[in-house]
């Protein structure tokens, strides 16, 4: 093709180019401007085959100060270097400049780089003298005369005025440039291209061995940082920078050697809920055991595991490498890199990769021993808070609830409750729950030894089920739940509860959870115990206000003093426990020879009884000034009770109207404690035993009357429960035949004496503090 002619579907060659046929030669070297949207002006390089003349640059096409003319000086250094002449590149390597600058971390390798590489294995030796080489021909450019692969400036002689070649006749090239902004002057340890581009890019640095060092040095530094989101930027921009590879995973080993979580996936930091992966599943978790990098072409399906790349899919991945990321023989986890093209990397560079992969071990094992150290600081600082806050506080459920939410900032959990056992019931009852269906609330009310909650808490260990479905004890609360933590919490030796803790994840606590665990019920444990202190104090106040108003309500209704009547001794006594209860006695004048004589025990202490009591004397005295049999007066009252007391609420008593004339005694025993009759001739006992249902539990009962006689010598004793339920310290009763044989003791002594001696004889028996009223009433029959 003649010079200047313009071939079918190829270019222009552009105006500011012109041929020069250099003698001897049939390659000329074609620089040609182009111009990207992303750069002002960048410089590609290209070779050709022509006969014409060798090209001249158009002073237009020079670089502008605001251009990008590191390539351009880095491509004019690798032709310069060394002093040799500029040798023509094959065609398959032409050097070209992408849409990336040459400094840009992501890069590919570009013409200035390949020619270096090429030209540093030729290994030729200079052709002639180094102040050859560009001096002649421009003034202002020369090469440094000791090493000629250093070129310098002369800015005393100013910039040369154009690019052309050397004399003719000559087989040197010599390059002139044109007002190339930008140019200084090199130091002596400066290279020429360093004093031409001002620094090297990071693709001609990892192509020597001491740029590779100097990287690795700048590496170790960029990556010493102990937070996990800055470290696993910056590995992924180190890495990336230094391959030709397009995405960056990290995964990294938990404490206990199972599972690897993500910190990035695909170039992404990883929030909220994480995958994981098994050792040896996928292709991280397969790497993990492997001593070296490996690069995979050909992608198995076996292998993969969508949420390892965050739901990329398969077929877009042309090539993974595995970096294993061992310190000291150690684990720790593994970096992968991901080709989003099909050309496979270079040894070199899967080499340097493992390198620096090295240096991300060594700060991956800081960052952990950094995270251990913030996490225990975390916790003591939480610890810490809770302990300012139970001291602040006496409200149980807020405590409790706060507890909740301060372990969920070092522990996570889908499901967690603190459960409270009741030492009366043994049922194990729930203090504060969250996550769990409100349809379901049976299910996490267990008793002791049921469950894995009433199985720590009979135990008093802690236990973890890294798989609920495969342990016999779970019972099931939640369907979603799949691994569970329990931790007793004790009170010195006592277990008076647990702490559980549920996840949606199977094995999602380890034995440094459980030890977090333990802490923090320590801590409930003080919480329960202070609150529950707190309570009974506010509980004793209560009652001993109570006390004290029912103590004045009883008071009232008792007798002042024991009635003196014809051919009997009758005394009676309340001895009140520190609560009130129910008891009650009286004698109620009817008619000048008969005396009413009651005795009654009303269920429950405090006020509540104290107001019962009243109600039933009211009642029984209304009816009884009727006229009324007394089974129709306990019938009347039994209804007035059923109407105006709770239904858990009653009364047991004994009525009876004494005929002082005849000697007899005609009662009704509405389910109290049966009365001794002992008759003295005989030395034996009459027991007045029930003649009909409580009082106020039935609302149509009946009753049956009964008469005894009681002459002279004979004793009628009357109690409440106060007397045979009073128990020892060794667990047992006072019962019926003890106060048998008080009473056939005290035969031969006063009414009063019997009731004292009864009341000592009980009190020495239960040797502890008494905790119900006992009530005794004695009805001795006197010669006439």
């Amino acid at each position: 093709m003649r010079p200047g002619a313009r071939a079918q579907g190829h270019r222009a060659r552009p105006p500011c180019l012109r041929r020069h046929v250099e003698p001897g030669r049939s390659r000329v070297h074609r620089v040609e401007h182009a111009r990207s949207p992303r750069r002002p002006s960048l410089v590609r390089a290209r070779e050709f085959r022509h006969a014409g003349a060798a090209p001249v640059l158009d002073p237009d096409l020079v670089p502008t100060p605001r251009s990008s003319a590191h390539s351009f000086k880095a491509i004019l250094a690798a032709e310069l270097r060394g002093g040799v002449p500029a040798r023509a590149l094959p065609s398959q390597g032409r050097p070209r400049v992408g849409r990336r600058s040459l400094e840009s971390p992501g890069g590919r390798p570009r013409g200035a780089e390949r020619a270096l590489e090429r030209l540093d294995r030729r290994k030729t030796s200079s052709q002639g003298a180094p102040g050859d080489v560009a001096g002649r021909a421009a003034p202002g450019l020369r090469a440094d005369p000791r090493d000629g692969s250093r070129l310098l400036v002369d800015g005393r002689a100013g910039l040369p005025r154009a690019l052309a070649c050397g004399p003719s006749g000559t087989d040197r090239a010599s390059l002139l440039l044109e007002g190339a902004a930008g140019l200084r002057r090199a130091s002596s340890k400066e290279t020429a291209a360093e004093a031409m581009t001002g620094e090297t890019t990071l693709r001609e640095g990892v192509r020597t061995e001491e740029a590779r060092l100097r990287f690795l040095v700048r590496a170790s530094r960029e990556l010493a940082l102990l937070k996990r989101d800055a470290l696993a930027r910056r590995a992924r921009d180190l890495l990336i920078g230094a391959g030709s590879f397009s995405e960056f995973s990290l995964w990294v080993l938990d404490s206990r050697g199972k599972f690897l979580f993500p910190w990035t996936l695909a170039n992404t930091p990883v929030v909220g809920r994480r995958p994981r992966l098994h050792v040896g599943e996928g292709f991280a978790g397969r790497a993990l055991q492997e001593e070296a990098p490996v690069y995979r072409p050909e992608l198995s399906e076996a292998l993969y595991v969508p949420d390892e790349w965050g739901g990329r899919p398969l077929s877009l991945l042309q090539g993974i490498l595995t970096l294993p990321l061992r310190r000291g023989g150690e684990p720790l986890g593994v970096a992968v890199l991901q080709k989003l093209d099909r050309v496979p990397p270079p040894e070199e560079e899967v080499a340097f990769l493992g390198e620096l992969a090295i240096q991300l071990a060594i700060a991956l094992g800081n960052a952990r021993v950094y995270a251990e150290a913030t996490r225990e600081r975390v916790q003591n600082q939480l610890l810490l808070e809770l302990g300012t806050k139970i001291s602040a506080s006496l409200e149980m459920s807020r405590l409790l609830e706060q507890i909740l939410d301060l372990v969920f900032q070092v522990v996570r959990y889908d499901a967690a409750g603190i459960y409270i056992v009741d030492k009366q019931t043994q049922w194990i009852t729930r203090q504060t729950i969250r996550g769990y269906d409100s349809e379901r609330d049976d299910a996490v009310r267990l008793k002791v030894g049921k469950g894995l909650i009433g199985w720590s808490v009979k135990t008093g260990q802690g236990v973890i089920v890294s798989d609920v479905t495969t342990d016999p004890r779970y019972v099931n609360a939640r369907d979603q739940t799949r691994s569970e933590m329990v931790a007793p919490i004790r009170i010195g030796t006592e277990v008076i509860g647990a702490f559980n803790l549920e996840s949606d994840e199977p094995e999602a606590y380890e034995d440094e959870d459980m030890e977090l665990l333990m802490a923090f019920a320590a801590q409930a444990a003080v919480a329960i115990e202070r609150t529950r202190l707190h309570e009974e104090v506010l509980e004793k106040r209560r009652l001993e206000g109570e006390v004290a108003i029912g103590q004045r309500i009883q008071r009232t209704f008792l007798p002042e003093r024991n009635p003196e009547i014809p051919h009997f001794d009758i005394a009676g006594a309340n001895y009140s426990s520190e609560l009130v209860g129910g008891d009650y006695y009286d004698y109620i004048r009817i008619a000048d020879q008969h005396l009413g004589i009651v005795i009654g025990d009303v269920s429950g202490k405090g006020i509540a009884a104290a107001l019962i009591m009243a109600s039933f004397r009211a009642s029984l005295i209304a009816e009884i000034r009727n006229n009324y049999a007394i089974k129709t007066v306990f019938a009347k009252v039994n209804k007035l009770l059923w109407e105006s007391v709770e239904p858990d609420r009653f009364v047991t008593a004994i009525y009876g109207v004494l005929d002082i004339a005849n000697r007899r005694y005609t009662y009704v025993n509405a389910g109290h404690n049966p009365a001794f009759l002992y008759r003295a001739g005989a030395d034996r006992f009459e027991i007045l035993d029930s003649t009909g249902p409580l009082l106020g539990t039935f609302e149509a009962a009946s009753y049956k009357e009964r008469q005894v006689e009681i002459p002279a010598g004979d004793l009628l004793v009357l109690y409440t429960d106060g007397v045979t339920e009073a128990m020892n310290s060794e667990g047992d009763f006072f019962g019926e035949d003890r106060l048998r044989e008080v009473i056939r003791a005290r035969k031969g002594e006063s009414a009063a004496t019997v009731v004292r001696g009864i009341w000592e004889t009980v009190r020495a028996f239960r040797d502890r503090e008494q905790d119900d009223d006992l009530t005794i009433v004695a009805i001795k029959g006197l010669p006439a």
